[in-house]
């Protein structure tokens, strides 16, 4: 009922997944050694799963994501 009232609320559900959705990926690929990237910056690390939901809700959500 709540989405009727606030469609943008949509926007926060699409975030949460990305979070959700970085969890299962970390957990897929806990054996894969990881790489260090030249393209992020060590103080950016800490940033990535948000990054990481950000992305995701702009991918379902579109447009609306930015809002």
């Amino acid at each position: 009922m709540w989405a009727v009232i606030d469609p943008l609320l949509l926007t926060a559900v699409a975030h949460e997944s990305g979070h959700y959705y970085h969890s299962e990926l970390a957990r897929t690929l806990a054996g894969v050694p990881a790489q260090p990237s030249a393209a992020w910056p060590p103080e950016f690390e800490t940033w990535q799963e948000e990054i990481f939901a950000d992305i995701v809700s702009i991918l379902l959500a579109g447009p609306a994501a930015a809002i």
